[in-house]
């Protein structure tokens, strides 16, 4: 059931950016969403990283979601939010940074 929600948006976001793209006849903009949601995708794999700790899972699962619709908004209102798009790595650093702090204290 996740994975067809996940597909749903997919498609989806991927249907706002072909109908984007059939308005204003931007290849270069349409390449910039396509690399947007790439690294978005990136980001959802890196959730494989976030499940065995839970308490990191929720947040990152939640930064992902700013970051998509980080995305819908440079989509719509052509304004990019770098810190919006990229918060997803903050999550990733803070976890090693605490595996790494648990492995120099033992």
């Amino acid at each position: 059931m996740k994975i067809i929600m996940v597909i749903s948006i997919l498609l989806i976001t991927i249907g706002i950016i072909f109908l984007k793209y059939k308005k204003d006849q931007d290849r270069v903009k349409m390449g910039k969403y396509i690399i947007m949601l790439g690294i978005i995708l990136i980001f959802m794999l890196f959730i494989i990283l976030a499940r065995p700790v839970p308490y990191i899972l929720f947040p990152y699962l939640l930064l992902i979601l700013i970051s998509w619709g980080s995305l819908l908004w440079y989509i719509f209102k052509d304004k990019y939010h770098l810190a919006l798009h990229m918060s997803p790595v903050s999550i990733i650093i803070l976890y090693l940074l605490s595996s790494s702090a648990d492995i120099l204290s033992s």
